[in-house]
């Protein structure tokens, strides 16, 4: 499963509580009980903490941030189309390419609350529901929500929501402790797309819902930061690999779905199935 320019591979398949744990070298085993950056995985866990909450009642998936945070200043006229779904979905109107990436125009320790602030301080990007944008500072929005609805979170997820990129990426221990969290994520419940992307995927609770025919798992996350990528892959109901390695790739989205359809095929004739794309997902 090599692929250019990552190295160093840890990972760790299986369903549920049994797992395998699978190294590209010695040196990667040795991380093996070492606190790694889980990055943009953290957003997963936000998205099911979400699902969660809106099962209790706490929050609503149609629900205005504006009445979701209601001690929040914010101008109602335009923040009362971002809903909870459109957050979860990258569909709220936040476009770094166009205002730039909050993340890094703010400073701190914890710089997603004050990315929270920022976006909510500035027009919107695009109208909200129109297209696909991947956006963190989304999801400090919902992690804002979390804090202030929510005081029975684990104690992974609470320290990530404290950690400097807090829901847009804060959670940091070792992989086996991120695969159980992401595990219990599962079955991944589906969220239907206002809109899509180009190549007809979409996010539903942060993980991203790849068409049949992709020739990619049927749910997929990656995960960035300087000298470290992640990627979480899983058929949607209990089948789920999550890996972590050293490199930057240039295009880490590219370099991240190489290493996908790679990946799935190898546990696709691992388990002996007959299709290697989408089908571990029907149904």
């Amino acid at each position: 499963m090599a692929t250019p320019e990552l190295f160093g591979g840890l990972m760790i398949v299986g369903t549920g509580s049994s797992a395998t744990w699978i190294y590209a070298d010695d040196a990667a085993k040795a991380r093996r009980g070492r606190s790694q950056a889980a990055a943009s995985l953290t957003k997963p866990l936000v998205a099911a903490e979400i699902a969660r909450m809106v099962a209790r009642g706490d929050v609503a998936l149609d629900q205005p941030i504006s009445a979701a945070l209601p001690d929040v200043e914010m101008d109602d006229k335009v923040f009362g189309r971002v809903t909870i779904r459109r957050l979860l979905q990258h569909t709220a109107g936040f476009d770094q390419g166009v205002s730039g990436e909050p993340l890094l125009q703010v400073s701190g320790a914890e710089r997603c609350p004050a990315a929270a602030r920022a976006v909510l301080a500035r027009p919107l990007d695009f109208a909200p529901g129109a297209r696909v944008v991947y956006s963190n500072a989304g999801y400090c929005l919902l992690g804002e929500v979390i804090k202030r609805h929510d005081p029975g979170l684990t104690p992974g997820l609470r320290q990530a929501l404290g950690a400097r990129f807090g829901a847009a990426g804060g959670w940091h221990s070792p992989l086996d402790q991120l695969y159980e969290a992401l595990s219990k994520t599962l079955p991944v419940p589906d969220l239907p797309p206002e809109a899509k992307l180009p190549d007809g995927s979409y996010y539903g609770f942060a993980w991203r819902r790849w068409p049949e025919g992709a020739d990619m798992p049927p749910w997929t996350h990656f995960g960035r930061l300087p000298g470290t990528f992640s990627v979480a892959l899983t058929d949607g109901r209990s089948h789920l690999l999550v890996a972590h390695f050293r490199g930057d790739p240039l295009d880490y989205n590219e370099t991240g779905k190489a290493f996908s359809r790679k990946a799935w095929r190898c546990l696709a004739d691992w388990r002996g199935d007959a299709d290697h794309s989408a089908a571990p997902g029907r149904g």
